[in-house]
């Protein structure tokens, strides 16, 4: 029974490890920040995937254009249209408390966010939101939310 709950233990950590890899977060120093701004605000970013609550919903998005610029100000343009709604967008570190029942022990962790609010029609409502930043390059943009009723997943891609 003991050696059973060392290798749960044992796999448990490695997959999170592993996950740990994938994930590049913002860095405490301002010039790792002012970067990682800059990526977000290279250019136009277009959605190659989202999926909320399990349901493939990346064709609702597909002409749509995201421009997120250095002042924090976000434009959406639609292909052929031209632009049709403005917002707000800002790269932020959040602390969380996770509250273990079954031993009785608290955990914080930090992770990085992009606090997104882009008002107008239902695609921008799905947008906006708190996400977690899971992958940040220079070409590249994986955000997901998560809520007790509600798990969405979004992948960008520059388009400049």
């Amino acid at each position: 029974m003991k050696k059973t709950s060392y290798i749960i233990v044992l796999i448990v950590v490695t997959i999170a490890v592993s996950c740990q890899k994938e994930t590049q977060p913002l860095s405490d120093s301002a010039d790792e920040a002012a970067k990682q701004n800059a990526i977000v605000a290279a250019g136009k970013w277009r959605v190659t995937y989202f999926v909320e609550s399990g349901k493939e919903m990346t064709s609702d998005f597909s002409t749509y254009h995201f421009k997120f610029e250095n002042d924090g100000s976000a434009a959406v343009e639609s292909t052929g249209i031209g632009v049709l709604y403005f917002g707000m967008w800002n790269l932020v570190k959040a602390k969380h408390n996770q509250a273990y029942t079954s031993n009785y022990h608290t955990v914080e962790t930090i992770s990085n966010k992009m606090l997104i609010a882009l008002p107008g029609n239902f695609h921008m409502d799905e947008i906006s939101g708190n996400w977690e930043i899971t992958r940040l390059i220079d070409s590249e943009m994986w955000l997901r939310s998560e809520t007790s009723s509600n798990a969405k997943e979004i992948h960008l891609v520059i388009i400049k």
